[in-house]
């Protein structure tokens, strides 16, 4: 989706629901998309795109966190740093699970 798609859909959208919410718009911004004053639009947009930036730049860093951050196959409710490691390794824990950090290693 691009800027000013989202920017229509949410004004559009906006202008709809308001009044299910006893809540009137200006009669300034209460136009139909392609009326909507240049500022306003250029605004929206804008902030569209800031927010689709934002959106991409969060799944983004989840999808590389899942990549690293998978169930533990000898534990469920812990999350393995997905790497090899030998039992010498700062990463074996004492539950045997060669990949969770223990306790210790978390940062705070």
């Amino acid at each position: 989706m691009k800027a000013e798609q989202l920017a229509r859909l949410f004004h559009e959208t906006y202008e709809r629901l308001t009044p299910d919410f006893g809540y009137e718009t200006r009669k300034a911004s209460a136009k139909p998309w392609e009326d909507v004053p240049k500022n306003n639009k250029d605004l929206m947009v804008a902030v569209a795109a800031y927010v689709l930036t934002a959106i991409e730049s969060k799944r983004e860093t989840d999808a590389e966190n899942e990549k690293y951050n998978l169930p533990c196959p000898y534990n469920a409710e812990v999350m393995c740093i997905q790497m090899p490691c030998e039992p010498e390794d700062d990463n074996y824990c004492d539950d045997g699970c060669p990949n969770r950090k223990k306790e210790s290693d978390h940062e705070v």
